[in-house]
């Protein structure tokens, strides 16, 4: 399983977004980091996001990148401190234990509640599904073709949380939420400090 850790930089998405994208170009690295903004990663403290707002504190930008480019990205920002010109700082680094991302859903159509049935009983080998709640209702009494239908013959809701490596818990994440009617939360991250 490939460690990940969460760095927070200065400056806004795009500028982060467009100078990670020429770094990693440079170094010919694979495109594996992820912009905790764009991923719905929770990365900021409330507090500090009420100060950006109020504009008094910096921009930052929470990124999520495999060990070896979060240490490269590190050491650029120490050049820069040096005076060396890197375009960027890391104001934090913290190694990623585990992501967690809580989910719910309320399935009516039977095709879409055996590909999230798949997804939760088969995820990915990092992840584990933690349900909470899962039921199956069949009424076939209210079996019909109705325009607004107020009760459908089949209904499959539940709610519970995947839990796992970052990058996994992200893919999970992605194919649950395209799934009609499943609501999926932000990602948690469990840190430790570098």
């Amino acid at each position: 399983m490939q460690v990940y850790r969460e760095l927070i930089l200065e400056g806004s998405l795009p500028e982060v977004k467009a100078y990670l994208i020429g770094f990693a170009r440079g170094r010919e690295w694979p495109w594996e980091i992820r912009l905790c903004e764009e991923e719905e990663i929770d990365s900021e403290s409330l507090g500090h996001k009420l100060l950006e707002r109020l504009r008094l504190e910096k921009q930052i930008t929470g990124i999520v990148a495999p060990e070896s480019q979060a240490q490269q990205l590190v050491a650029a920002s120490a050049r820069e401190e040096a005076g060396a010109p890197a375009g960027f700082r890391v104001r934090s680094d913290r190694l990623i234990r585990e992501a967690t991302c809580p989910y719910h859903f309320e399935v009516y159509n039977r095709e879409h509640a055996a590909e999230l049935r798949q997804l939760l009983e088969t995820p990915l080998p990092g992840i584990a599904c933690q349900p909470e709640k899962l039921e199956e209702i069949e009424d076939p009494q209210a079996k019909g073709v109705e325009l607004y239908a107020p009760e459908h013959d089949y209904t499959m809701r539940g709610k519970g949380r995947l839990c796992g490596a970052v990058a996994d818990v992200i893919t999970v994440r992605r194919r649950m939420g395209a799934i009609p009617r499943v609501v999926v939360g932000s990602i948690q991250l469990d840190l430790v400090d570098a």
